[in-house]
């Protein structure tokens, strides 16, 4: 059923007593990092992961993740590099697959993104550009911290996922098309979490997020 608004939507899990584990203890002791729709997103990339193809040949890929914290909706990328316009580049085609930019994103110490030789730790002059063209604040990820725990979840699940397909591609664009898959799968499992479908949440917590820039904006 369409419950609509946000509002609406925790009204129907209080009448159906459905109850995501967060803002609290998990029923294994963890505490989840929680936030309310549109807030916060979880960004950082899987680095270096070997693939075979049938004929043999190695790839060495890096998948780009975005996660929306409230939902868990996920948008996945697959790069051949890390470099900062690659980063500017999934970033953008994140948002335009969410339909909107979050309030804020948390980075895990991506070089391209936080400078972490100097202390404290300041973001990027470049990225710290693109973050006000794009309207959102950039934060470092703490080590440790509780919202970390549900990025290693979702981590491991995409490198499982994805190196099930070892010798069952042959080109790059082939293994893209296993991450379109693979992203898609995720949003429509329940999330181990929250206990719901990402796409069920993400449906009340797109209309909280920021519109993208104008056009000739995201050209720049």
């Amino acid at each position: 059923d369409n419950v609509g608004t946000y509002s609406n939507f925790k009204a129907y899990c209080k009448k159906n007593k459905l109850e995501p584990v967060g803002r609290g203890q998990s029923k294994g002791g963890t505490t989840r990092y929680e936030t309310e729709p549109g807030d916060v997103a979880l960004c950082d990339w899987k680095e270096d992961v070997h693939m075979i193809n049938k004929n043999g040949s190695e790839y060495i890929v890096n998948i780009f993740h975005l996660e929306l914290k409230f939902s868990r909706y996920s948008y996945l990328e697959l790069t051949l590099s890390k470099e900062q316009p690659v980063v500017f580049k999934c970033m953008i085609n994140a948002f335009s697959y969410f339909g909107g930019i979050p309030n804020r994103i948390i980075f895990d110490n991506m070089s391209t993104v936080i400078d972490t030789s100097v202390r404290p730790k300041r973001v990027n002059h470049k990225f710290e550009q693109f973050s006000k063209d794009f309207n959102f604040i950039v934060t470092a990820c703490k080590a440790r911290h509780a919202y970390t725990k549900g990025s290693n979840e979702a981590r491991n699940k995409i490198i499982d996922w994805l190196r099930a397909y070892n010798e069952e591609f042959e080109t790059f664009e082939d293994l893209q098309n296993k991450i379109e898959t693979i992203n898609s799968k995720m949003n429509i499992s329940n999330c181990q979490g929250t206990g719901m479908s990402p796409s069920l949440l993400f449906f009340n917590e797109k209309e909280y997020l920021h519109p993208l820039p104008p056009q000739p904006v995201i050209d720049n």
